[in-house]
């Protein structure tokens, strides 16, 4: 019985202070910041196929040391038009709130999953016609990879409204992060 509860006393020391198995793995910086960028392609919406676009981001990010999860802010900009009509669509400034889950398999390649909601503020304009401005809920599945402890590629969707909505491939530099020496 002693021992047992001895055991116990043991396991939770280790769990507070991130040694035991989890220390080589999951041994992180809390804060970071990433900069980045990438492609984005827009839905197809009314037969009318787009093409691709740009995007911008700023995300700062706070690990949660002795475990696989982060919490996240990103700021995003971004551009994508539709080859029919002329239709661009402007991200004019989007917020989304993020939760990742990172397996930290090694000290060069952490791949990780991740779900976001938040808010975008879009812009709609043709050739023709005057500009259409909304706001929109956004709701961001994502995967990807960190590598080296501070590049990262991010395949992600942000579902909004119909004609917003876009497939995103991003790579970006996080400062700070990155494992305890």
């Amino acid at each position: 019985m002693l021992l047992v509860i001895s055991l116990g006393g043991d396991l939770q020391a280790k769990a507070r202070t991130g040694a035991g198995n989890m220390a080589g793995k999951d041994n992180v910086r809390r804060i970071e910041v990433e900069v980045g960028g990438g492609f984005i392609h827009g839905n197809s919406y009314g037969g009318n196929p787009s093409k691709t676009g740009m995007v911008l981001f700023l995300e700062a990010r706070n690990n949660f040391p002795g475990t696989p999860f982060d919490v996240s802010f990103q700021g995003m900009l971004g551009s994508f038009s539709r080859k029919n009509d002329n239709l661009t669509v402007n991200i004019n400034g989007g917020v989304t709130v993020f939760g990742d889950y990172n397996w930290r398999l090694g000290r060069r390649a952490a791949p990780f999953a991740g779900v976001g909601a938040g808010m975008a503020f879009v812009e709609s304009r043709g050739l023709s016609t005057a500009a259409v401005r909304e706001k929109t809920f956004v709701f961001n599945p994502r995967i990807g990879v960190e590598l080296f402890g501070h590049l990262r590629i991010t395949l992600e969707y942000k579902w909004m409204k119909a004609p917003y909505s876009f497939l995103g491939l991003n790579v970006g530099f996080a400062f700070g992060g990155g494992r305890k020496s």
